[in-house]
């Protein structure tokens, strides 16, 4: 009986609850909600921070808010049943705001994500990309975060996404955005030499919580100028990809944010036939240079991925790339010996047990915008070193073609396995005509080298006046199974330690002798050493 009363008074008390929970929702009327607009987080433009510069088809998921207003609090009443006339206000928040995406302009914006949700161009598949140059994305999704559920107290839903936003890629002509000049006068940029998205009045759910927008850009086939590539013929590779080779060219020429120099000092004939090289092989990047690094490291880090080296050639002024490639006939290579040679320093070569056996090499999945990583192993290098793995990490996250991030772990893993020699070569001036990427043969008897093929990596000239220049080489990997060696000669040292021999005399001492002489080097009774005079 007492149990029964206890739950009667129980069931009181969660019915009084739900009913004054109710009345509070009923009696906060519209005019009573007052809307604080610091609420949103919005990003926004940082003094020094760079507008990045797209190379291919990048994300771009940190972007500037270069404005934000014409904030609407709707406030509307959701009934709560069908019977007994309660309701509740909610409100759904729209706002406009300007987002800064790159700087220069764009093919097109292929794409956009609201947190990680496609929202356009076909929120029902990530993979669908819009065509390039669309002015506008319209999109018309209410249920996106759960609309608006009426007659259930418990689930209103989070609303939804419907707006229009207006694209602006920044060409020189560009004119004032409509929407824009509307809330801000015309007295506004034009946002001219910026790719801009424009949100008009977008209807962003029932939260202030704002979601990252994220945009998926396009720069294949137009500099950041609006002018048409150079060597356009080569410039995309497999649709969304750039050629490295015109990353590099925009990199020296451009006179806005680049290393100006003038296109006419880079040799066009080896430019472009890197570009063919490259298109051929179908070597594609996308990646963005966010000022976050010196230009000068960026293109370093563009010339590792496709393994070259850019050089001054001081014969004619011209700016030259070299692909490090198996393209070239050793038996026509030019040759080196000991006539030209003076010396070699600092040969060394990788030796078992210290050599990374295993790449992992990490690319980028554009679609989902995850990093993905791939192991490239040596089975037979992980064999020798008793299976005891030392892996090599390298990122390569400008590439998104999961064939070409396959190669480029071979290559790395191909390079480290080779246990290739590295050395430094001074000769005479009848070597002062190589260059950076030069492949060469030498011969070098006095470190039992008959014939070898190596590779100049760094110059140094020296003087006019000392007559000498030295070499930066590696043995070249391309050319090492015709690599042919012998027994270094003789040096005539006379190793007198290892012609020395040790006895125990007869009370358990030990003298050192030499050999040769027969004359007490070392005399442990006494603990002297014995120094012939005569002979020093």
């Amino acid at each position: 009986m007492w149990a029964a009363i206890f739950w009667y008074v129980v069931k009181l008390v969660i019915v009084a609850g739900i009913s004054y929970g109710v009345a509070a929702l009923t009696k906060k009327k519209p005019e009573d909600i007052v809307y604080d607009p610091d609420t949103f987080d919005t990003p926004e433009i940082k003094e020094g921070k760079k507008f990045p510069i797209i190379f291919g088809t990048c994300w771009v998921d940190d972007l500037l808010m270069g404005w934000f207003g014409d904030i609407l609090d709707e406030t509307i009443r959701v009934r709560l049943s069908d019977t007994d006339g309660q309701y509740v206000y909610l409100h759904k928040y729209y706002y406009g705001a300007l987002h800064i995406l790159a700087q220069g302009t764009c093919d097109g914006i292929k794409q956009i994500k609201v947190g990680d949700q496609v929202v356009w161009p076909d929120s029902t598949d990530k993979t669908v990309l819009n065509a390039d140059s669309a002015s506008s994305a319209a999109i018309d999704l209410p249920e996106l975060y759960g609309g608006i559920h009426e007659h259930n107290a418990n689930v209103w839903g989070g609303g939804g996404l419907v707006g229009t936003i207006d694209f602006e890629y920044g060409e020189p002509d560009q004119a004032i955005n409509s929407y824009l000049e509307e809330q801000l006068g015309s007295d506004i940029s034009a946002n001219r030499g910026l790719t801009c998205a424009v949100m008009n009045q977008t209807y962003i759910g029932m939260s202030t919580q704002i979601r990252p927008w994220k945009y998926l850009l396009k720069r294949t086939d137009l500099l950041t100028t609006g002018e048409i590539q150079w060597y356009s013929a080569k410039s995309k590779i497999n649709d969304y990809e750039i050629n490295p080779i015109h990353i590099l060219h925009e990199c020296y020429t451009d006179t806005e944010w680049a290393l100006v120099t003038p296109a006419p000092l880079l040799n066009d004939i080896t430019w472009q036939a890197a570009a063919d090289t490259l298109y051929t092989e179908g070597f594609g990047m996308c990646i963005k240079w966010q000022g976050d690094q010196s230009l000068e490291d960026f293109v370093k880090d563009i010339l590792r991925y496709i393994d070259a080296v850019i050089y001054e050639d001081h014969s004619t002024g011209y700016i030259e790339i070299k692909l490090i490639r198996d393209d070239y006939d050793i038996e026509a290579l030019e040759e080196f010996d000991e006539n030209d040679i003076d010396y070699i320093d600092d040969y060394t070569r990788g030796t078992i047990h210290k050599v990374p056996d295993i790449t992992q090499l990490t690319y980028w999945n554009m679609i989902d915008n995850l990093p993905v990583t791939i192991d490239s192993p040596d089975m037979a290098l992980i064999n020798s070193q008793n299976e005891s793995h030392i892996p090599n990490e390298v990122k390569f996250t400008g590439v998104i073609n999961d064939e070409l991030g396959g190669q480029l772990g071979a290559r790395e893993q191909q390079q480290l396995s080779a246990f290739g020699a590295t050395m430094t070569i001074a000769g005479k001036r009848t070597m002062a005509h190589l260059t950076p990427g030069d492949v060469k043969k030498i011969s070098y008897p006095p470190l039992g080298i008959v014939s070898m093929v190596i590779r100049i990596v760094t110059p140094h000239y020296g003087t006019l006046e000392d007559g000498k220049v030295s070499f930066d080489c590696i043995e070249d990997i391309f050319g090492m199974k015709d690599s042919v060696f012998a027994a270094p000669p003789t040096t005539g040292w006379d190793d007198t330690v290892e012609q020395s021999e040790i006895e125990g005399s007869a009370d358990g001492q030990v003298v050192l002798y030499n050999a040769i002489t027969d004359k007490v080097l070392y005399n442990a009774i006494t603990d002297n050493i014995v120094i012939y005079l005569e002979e020093i």
